[in-house]
């Protein structure tokens, strides 16, 4: 998926495509591998009942020896060129340096993206000339705002990428704010497997709830529409992730021994504290119970 959706925007300049290289990149892709590196998965699966773990090898070994090919290469997903300057399509700490017309120009991004939505680029070109930097605005961020050596900016709009184009000079700046809400995601009506289910995601990280912080059956629980979400940075875990709480339902298990059909229980539901992580990180400590995708009382 990264790989296709990159050769897509190549041929089209569209964000559209952007957008699922990076949602496919900081999910699927950093799931598929361990965080210790030595582990991988050939599915990623969107729910476990405890027994789904990563392996060390394959006989088959596309996705051990394809990671180790991809990672190292990231960088060439994070710009492009075009014949009227530069594009920045990912967000994540790093340099850059291009030819553009007769000279060169270095792209430094200063950014703890996907944590949080401040993103600096520095503009530094040998010489000033005029010419363009598109910075993408990814589809998932509500009311981005751009500024531009500390001024707002309102630069026009291609294809989900805002064309800046100006008198550059060594020095200048573009910061991109991007709103990192807690958005509830539905599935299409067809996805059967997720109808009366919501999943969570902020900012390209789609989220997962996971036994290791969660002490209740995930089968069990609810998420009511009035929950509200708070984020939380945890820095014991896998190096420094942003987690997400909620409050939510949970029905008390029935006894299906011997049983296809039973009455409903007509019990209330006890509220609960359940806490979401990044998806790409689950898996990591030890076997129990994972789901991205959570019944809703909508």
């Amino acid at each position: 998926m990264v790989l296709w959706n990159h050769r897509l925007f190549n041929l089209t300049g569209n964000a559209r495509y952007t957008d699922v290289m990076e949602q496919s990149l900081y999910n699927a892709v950093a799931a598929g591998v361990s965080l210790n590196g030595e582990l991988f998965w050939y599915a990623t699966p969107l729910a476990s009942r405890g027994d789904f773990k990563r392996s060390p090898w394959f006989d088959v070994p596309c996705c051990p020896t394809t990671i180790a090919r991809f990672l190292p290469s990231l960088g060439q997903y994070i710009y492009s060129r075009s014949s009227d300057g530069l594009w920045v399509n990912l967000f994540i700490a790093s340099q850059a340096t291009a030819p553009v017309g007769s000279g060169r120009v270095t792209l430094r991004q200063v950014t703890n993206y996907p944590w949080d939505g401040a993103v600096k680029i520095e503009v530094q070109p040998d010489s000033a000339g005029e010419f363009t930097v598109h910075v993408r605005l990814p589809g998932w961020a509500s009311n981005p705002s751009i500024r531009v050596n500390g001024s707002p900016a309102s630069p026009p709009v291609s294809r989900g990428y805002a064309a800046i184009r100006r008198e550059w000079k060594a020095g200048d700046t573009v910061e991109l704010t991007l709103p990192m809400d807690v958005q509830r995601l539905r599935a299409h009506p067809k996805v059967l497997q997720a109808q009366g289910k919501i999943a969570l995601r902020r900012g390209p990280l789609v989220y997962s709830f996971e036994q290791p912080d969660n002490q209740v059956s995930l089968g069990t629980v609810v998420l009511p529409r009035t929950a509200t979400f708070c984020t939380e940075l945890d820095r014991n875990l896998a190096g420094g992730v942003v987690k997400v709480m909620t409050e939510g339902l949970a029905h008390k298990p029935a006894d299906w021994s011997h049983q296809l059909y039973q009455p409903s229980d007509a019990s209330a539901p006890t509220k609960v504290q359940l806490t979401a992580v990044p998806y790409a990180i689950w898996g990591n400590r030890g076997l129990g119970e994972m789901i991205v995708w959570i019944d809703s009382s909508d």
